[in-house]
C-alpha cells in the first residue's frame, strides 16, 4: 500500500508569491511557483504572474498554497485547506467518497491539466479537503 501525505494548502487571495517568499525567508528551503498556462500544463511563474501552485519544502514541511481563483473567493478560516494526496487510486477515490459524506462536494475527482485526478470538497465537519491522485511515473 502506497503512503498518503497531508499539507497544508492555503487560498493567500492574490499574495501568494509575497507569502512564499516571505516562508522561505523564514524557514528556507526550495520554492516551486507555477503560473497558468493557456496552452496546456502550467509553467513556471515569472515574479509578476498569479500564483496557480506553489510548494515551499523546508527540513520536511511542506507549505503547499495558491492565489486562489476569483469565482470561488475564500472567507477567512476557509482559506486553508488539508492536501491529501498519494498513487493509490481506489485507496484516494475511496477517501474522497468517505470524506465528502454529509458534506459538499465542490469539484468532483477529474484529470487535471497537470495530469492527475483532482478533486476537492467541504467534509460536514466544515473543513476542506484537497484530493490529488497523482499519475504513476512511467
Amino acid at each position: 500500500m502506497s503512503q498518503l501525505h497531508t499539507d497544508p494548502y492555503i487560498n493567500f487571495q492574490g499574495k501568494a508569491q509575497e507569502a512564499f517568499k516571505f516562508y522561505q525567508n523564514a524557514l528556507g528551503g526550495e520554492l516551486t511557483l507555477m503560473t497558468f498556462n493557456p496552452d496546456g500544463a502550467p509553467k513556471p511563474a515569472g515574479p509578476n504572474d498569479p500564483i496557480m501552485h506553489g510548494v515551499l519544502t523546508a527540513d520536511g514541511a511542506i507549505i503547499m498554497g495558491s492565489d486562489g481563483m476569483a469565482e470561488y473567493p475564500a472567507k477567512v478560516g476557509e482559506n486553508i485547506a488539508v492536501a491529501l494526496s498519494g498513487e493509490d487510486e481506489g485507496r484516494l477515490n475511496k477517501a474522497f467518497d468517505a470524506l465528502s459524506e454529509g458534506g459538499n462536494v465542490k469539484q468532483a475527482l477529474k484529470v487535471e491539466s497537470w495530469g492527475d485526478a483532482f478533486g476537492w470538497l467541504e467534509d460536514k465537519y466544515g473543513i476542506n479537503w484537497m484530493v490529488n491522485i497523482v499519475k504513476p511515473k512511467a
